[in-house]
């Protein structure tokens, strides 16, 4: 099975001109603007998936719990162990995917800002 992670990030033109401050402030919150637009519903993406994951696993171990009491064996350890181990590889996978859709423009936006308009940083970034 193959997957395709499709993700956006700024031109290494606008970086440069980011970071060496040659962007008028005009264009410079137009494009704060820009790729806020695109952030934002990536974050409640974001949101959605990892409630829904949430709720997900929460149910499958209340049927985890209750199965294992109908066939009177319950072993609570290795059940919270194996949700354990099924959380972290969803935090991993789910937080990466994130960073992909929309942490790394955040952080290439923040990151030529602060270079190029130290001044302005607090009021722009993101």
């Amino acid at each position: 099975m193959r997957v395709t992670l499709n993700y956006k990030t700024l031109s290494k033109g606008i970086r440069n001109a980011l970071s060496e401050g040659a962007m008028d402030l005009q264009d410079v919150k137009a494009l704060r603007k820009n790729v806020e637009e695109y952030i934002i519903p990536k974050k409640k993406w974001a949101r959605m998936v990892i409630i829904m994951s949430a709720a997900m696993i929460l149910f499958m171990l209340g049927l985890s719990v209750m199965n294992m009491r109908k066939a009177n064996f319950v072993n609570l350890e290795m059940t919270l162990i194996f949700y354990a181990v099924v959380i972290v590889v969803l935090a991993v996978v789910i937080g990466f995917t994130a960073w992909l859709n929309f942490g790394k423009i955040i952080t290439q936006y923040n990151s030529s800002l602060k270079k190029g308009y130290p001044q302005m940083y607090e009021e722009l970034k993101l």
